[in-house]
């Protein structure tokens, strides 16, 4: 069972915006090898993260980098 915090916020831990760039470092893409990448996040919440992701790794706008990403988020709150 979930811990009593976990439960109160429905278990939402967003991706703090200061780990992006630490976590975008460690993700290499080859462009020759996939021109059409796609981001892949299951637990998503707002999707802040996840474009602010692919926007590092691609090098482009977040409003350009959505495009390349799928989220979803099964929590409704």
């Amino acid at each position: 069972m979930a811990r009593p915090e976990s439960q109160a916020i429905a278990g939402y831990f967003p991706t703090p915006d200061h780990l992006v760039p630490a976590i975008a470092s460690l993700v290499a893409l080859e462009r020759e090898r996939y021109d059409r990448p796609v981001f892949f996040d299951p637990c998503a919440g707002t999707g802040s993260a996840l474009v602010a992701l692919a926007a590092a790794v691609l090098d482009l706008a977040p409003v350009e980098s959505a495009r390349y990403c799928q989220a979803i988020e099964l929590e409704g709150t």
